[in-house]
Formats: C-alpha cells, structure tokens, sequence
C-alpha cells in the first residue's frame, strides 16, 4: 500500500469526466474516500488538486469535510491495528484546520472530541492491570493535536473559546502524560524494546502547546508551566526526542504529507 506512486492528476481527471452531474457534492466526497480505500493523505491530495484547478469549488471542502467525518466515526475502540491516520500529522493538522473554519467546529470539539479524549484519557488512568493498548495513548495524542491546531488555526474563534479549549488539551495532556501506563507504553526506558509509533505527533502536540501558551499567555501559559515542570511526568514525555521508525506488528510508518 505504502511506497506506492499515485498519479493524483489523473485521477481527478478521470473522477471529474465520469461524475453524473446529478451526483451529490458531499456523496462524491465520501465515494473519493471509499475510492482510495480510507488512505486519507490521498484524498487530501486530491481536494488539494481539485481547489488548484477551479474546476469544482465545492468539492475540496466536501472531501475535507468527508476527511474529518471519517476521523471522527473511527474514534471509538476497536480491535485489531489502529487506523492509520492516528499516527499522520498532516491528516490531524488538516482536520484541525478544516474544523477551525466550519461554523460547528466547536459543537464538535465539544460534542465528538472531547468525549473521546476524556474516554481514552481515563482508560489510561484507571490501568490497574495493565490492559491499556497503544492505541489509547496514541489517539490521545491525535485528538489532542486536532484540538490544538483548530485553537492555532483559526484566530476568527472567540478567544475564551480558544482559551477554553487549550486549557482543556493542556490539562488532559498533563493527565495523560502522568499516566504510569503512557510510560509503560511509549517510553524506552520503561521498555528498551519498543519505540514510539506516534513520536512525530507527541513532538508536534507538545511545539503547539508551547507556541500557544507564547501566543495566548495568561491562564493558557500557568497550564502549560504547571504540565511543564510537573514532577510526575518525565522529561522527555514533554520534550520528546526525535521519531524513530518504530517496531510495532502491524503499524507502518507514514511520512506527513507523504500519499
């Protein structure tokens, strides 16, 4: 599936010539999504592509939207390998930024995101036996750099939105982080064996965390310094080091941006 070559180009051109002109803008999003097999860094290029040739000015925005749906339903648990966007940063920043510029982005901050991340969040915290997956932490990380990045990317929101929603990240970051079974999970030196599947979205979450409390100061920048300096969570879970291709059965590796 990986390491493949996809002419984005053609595709469109042959998508936009066998389109019946009664289809449904937001039904083609979705039969795009089903098309490339839910790979969503290829349907992203196609929008991209599509906005690029003016040839239909709705489309982009209805695959997005159809990225975003698509995100969203595969939050709950589920068995078997996650999917594989929670470890593609460029599909979670994309969703992010889509979300900033809907009218209901906050309803579904609100009303989607949220539930899940303080789900998986207290999976994490209630590890007793130590059950919890990977999964858990890594979707953790990526709902939390979606919620980050609609707070970065879209200035138009009303600030104590913005500031609501990143006190909420930065504080569930800070559960999540002092979680003994994050540490079991993704840390080395709890388990030299294993390594981070998800280091460029952690390292990513943590520079927005950090540009935020720069940029929004006050009550934004006391909840960063207090994940920041806590005693519980280690080091180098706040500044993680750099991604390494990981060893984990059944999960690839994805360069962001990279279809």
């Amino acid at each position: 599936m990986h390491g493949e070559t996809v002419d984005v180009g053609a595709v469109v051109a042959d998508l936009m010539r066998s389109v019946p002109p009664e289809v449904e803008t937001l039904e083609l999003a979705h039969a795009i999504i089903d098309g490339v097999h839910g790979r969503l860094p290829i349907a992203a290029a196609i929008a991209d592509s599509l906005a690029g040739s003016g040839c239909n000015t709705l489309l982009p925005a209805a695959i997005d939207d159809a990225i975003v749906e698509t995100v969203l339903v595969e939050l709950a648990p589920r068995s078997g390998p996650p999917p594989q966007w929670i470890q593609e940063d460029a599909t979670l920043l994309r969703v992010g930024r889509r979300l900033g510029q809907r009218s209901d982005g906050t309803l579904v901050v609100r009303n989607r995101l949220n539930p899940a991340l303080h789900r998986y969040t207290h999976m994490m915290e209630q590890d007793r036996k130590g059950l919890a997956d990977l999964q858990a932490v890594q979707t953790v990380l990526a709902l939390s750099l979606i919620g980050l990045e609609i707070v970065s990317s879209a200035p138009e929101i009303p600030e104590k939105f913005r500031r609501g929603i990143a006190i909420d990240y930065l504080n569930t970051l800070g559960r999540i982080l002092r979680s003994p079974a994050t540490a079991r999970l993704i840390r080395p030196d709890e388990n030299p064996n294993l390594t981070h599947p998800s280091a460029s979205v952690h390292r990513l979450v943590m520079r927005k965390t950090r540009d935020l409390a720069e940029s929004l100061q006050g009550d934004v920048a006391r909840a960063y310094q207090a994940l920041a300096t806590d005693p519980l969570i280690p080091a180098d879970l706040v500044t993680p080091p750099e991604p390494k291709a990981h060893r984990y059965p059944g999960l690839e590796s994805v360069e962001a941006g990279s279809v």
